[in-house]
């Protein structure tokens, strides 16, 4: 196998290289076959053969999904790529059940809290060499300052192990074969935009809402899997959405907003004239399904005192990209699902 591997990539197969490892069964993999792995997703984006894409872009719902102003709920039986089209249509992003199975959610959270310590001995002066294969920062893509010392936050290509089983969990949802429809082309995702959370609980917050298209640009196909790993939305925090789809990217860093990237409360009520804001209840193994225009921040209370689990993962079709200026360019590399 290795060898038929090898001879792909000599041919310059890349994407056929990269579907055959992926197919190999990995257990007992080591750290060279992951890490591997997570190159070849990375190289094989500009072996994409001139994808196009869906001409027509969340099509028109013919009817409704849920109520106005709700977020519209279906269990994993029930997904399908019109469900996710007319609930982002119509309310902007769509709650999951049981998207992933227990046994997998375990297998996710331990991989995070490795991942998690790993980060942490690197950040302490530990070689990363030494933490594989929980933690080996990609390709040296952002510097440590930028991103490791960020608590609640590791980006998912930083641990190779816990990169590759995101990927074999998605792959038995069935997430993947449902992006690809949706979008119509094989997808692609980012190297800053998979990340996984540990968020703690404390002090109640009301943080400004904040859009994905604001920084990614709103000319591009998007579908965000955020999957809870743990009860979020009773005793650890959830999300807060405006299940209201808008017109386009709210203004941004005005009408008292606390950062130049965020859109203040006040300017989501004028917009969208004052629309509800939800706070999703998850269990382990649900998600929320939203694109770049989902209006969306935290959601903290006073008495949330665990810590929240959870997987981001955003698909971009490659059709639609973002582009992004130089000084980014490493920071969004692209990668093949």
């Amino acid at each position: 196998m290795v060898r038929v591997v090898e001879q792909l990539e000599a041919e310059d197969r890349l994407l056929e290289a990269l579907d055959l490892l992926r197919s190999v069964d990995r257990a007992g993999a080591d750290p060279d076959l992951e890490e591997h792995l997570l190159r070849l997703h990375c190289a094989a984006f500009a072996h994409l053969d001139s994808p196009r894409g869906r001409d027509e872009w969340l099509p028109p719902a013919s009817d409704a999904l849920a109520a106005p102003d709700t977020v519209p709920e279906v269990g994993a039986d029930d997904l399908t790529p019109a469900v996710v089209s007319r609930a982002l249509g119509d309310h902007g992003c769509l709650l999951v059940r049981g998207l992933v199975r227990p046994d997998q959610v375990r297998l996710l959270k331990q991989d995070m809290d490795r991942a998690f310590d790993a980060r942490d001995a690197v950040v302490a002066g530990v070689p990363p060499e030494s933490t594989r294969p929980w933690f080996m920062p990609f390709m040296s893509a952002v510097p440590r300052n930028a991103k490791y010392n960020r608590d609640g936050s590791v980006r998912t290509v930083d641990s190779p192990r816990t990169f590759n089983d995101v990927m074999e969990v998605f792959g038995d949802a069935g997430v993947g074969a449902l992006v690809a429809e949706f979008f119509g082309e094989r997808p692609a995702m980012s190297v800053n935009k998979c990340e996984l959370r540990r968020i703690p609980g404390g002090p109640a917050r009301t943080p400004d809402f904040h859009q994905d298209g604001s920084f990614l640009g709103e000319d591009i196909r998007t579908l965000n899997v955020w999957l809870a790993l743990t009860d979020c939305g009773v005793d650890a925090p959830s999300l807060d959405v405006v299940p209201r789809r808008p017109a386009g990217v709210l203004p941004t860093g005005v009408n008292r907003a606390w950062q130049s990237w965020t859109v203040s409360k006040f300017t989501v009520a004028e917009v969208l004239d004052d629309p509800p804001v939800v706070r999703p209840v998850f269990e382990p193994g649900d998600a929320l399904l939203f694109d770049h225009l989902l209006v969306h921040r935290t959601g903290t209370s006073e008495g949330m005192q665990e810590v929240r689990y959870a997987v981001e993962n955003w698909f971009f079709a490659p059709s639609a990209y973002p582009q992004v200026g130089p000084g980014q360019k490493r920071a969004h590399l692209p990668l093949v699902y």
